[in-house]
């Protein structure tokens, strides 16, 4: 019976697949993985990511409607 079951529950939840492979480490990236989609598409993990592709990433942050960054200190 139990077999059954499985097969039901596989059919109705598939398996989690992974989101591509780490152009670096070549590993697969999955769900729960820290990574970051590079310019071209690819995805690399934050790990294996270099500083320049960090810098990069966070360069393409949305800009603030004014254009200048709004001070949230005291």
């Amino acid at each position: 019976m139990a077999p059954l079951v499985n097969r039901l529950i596989g059919a109705v939840l598939p398996a989690t697949r992974p989101l591509g492979t780490c152009l670096v480490c070549r590993q697969a990236i999955e769900v729960g993985d820290d990574s970051m989609r590079l310019n071209g598409g690819g995805r690399v993990h934050i790990d294996c990511a270099t500083y320049r592709m960090r810098h990069r990433a966070r360069a393409r942050r949305p800009r603030s409607r004014g254009g200048h960054d709004r001070f949230t200190g005291d």
